[in-house]
């Protein structure tokens, strides 16, 4: 038995692929997530020190809906 069929007799053992595609996705949509909030405190924070009226609501509904989504989706694969 090589190394590499020892690690792989374990997870197809234990789970199936599904949930480790599942469990994959969900890392990576958190990580997704954690950019969504970096991008809406860094728009929020450009939009105070720029402070023009007509532009700074399009981009912070712009970025907390894009989180809003992220964490919807994210919801939805845990909850499937």
């Amino acid at each position: 038995m090589q190394f590499n069929d020892f690690f792989q007799s374990i997870i197809t053992s234990s789970l199936n692929q599904d949930s480790i595609v599942k469990i994959l996705l969900v890392i990576f949509l958190s990580l997704y997530i954690l950019f969504a909030v970096i991008l809406m405190v860094q728009i929020r924070r450009f939009n105070a020190i720029i402070n023009q009226v007509r532009f700074s609501p399009i981009f912070k509904a712009l970025a907390t809906g894009h989180l809003i989504a992220a964490v919807v989706l994210l919801i939805g694969i845990a909850i499937n």
